[in-house]
């Protein structure tokens, strides 16, 4: 399982209500629609200039293979390419493999 972590800056212009209420409303809508994704979670920054980022948002997938295709299909490309500058100033994207030291609470086993 690899994950697909995304690093985001809200847009300036925008309420901080206002960026998280996109993201987790109709970003997050294209987001479930993503083929061969297998979990989606949206970390919100409570100090973003600590952070140095707004939030992070981490896509599981059985492969980057799976993630590119995902992410290129259509209409998803489109949608996503349409809808992120609604509420991104930025987004940084890389891929990870996790090691887990200690789980979390409570953690389903598919993640």
């Amino acid at each position: 399982m690899i994950k697909r972590i995304s690093i985001a800056r809200k847009r300036a212009d925008l309420s901080r209500e206002q960026f998280v209420g996109h993201w987790l409303g109709p970003h997050a809508d294209i987001a479930r629609r993503v083929p061969g994704l297998r979990g989606y979670v949206v970390l919100v920054a409570n100090e973003p200039e600590a952070a140095g980022c707004d939030g992070i948002a981490i896509a599981w997938f059985d492969s980057r293979e799976a993630a590119e295709a995902g992410f290129s299909s259509e209409p998803i490309h489109s949608a996503l390419a349409a809808d992120r500058p609604l509420f991104l100033k930025e987004v940084r994207v890389f891929f990870a493999e996790e090691h887990v030291v200690v789980p979390p609470p409570d953690a389903d086993p598919a993640f």
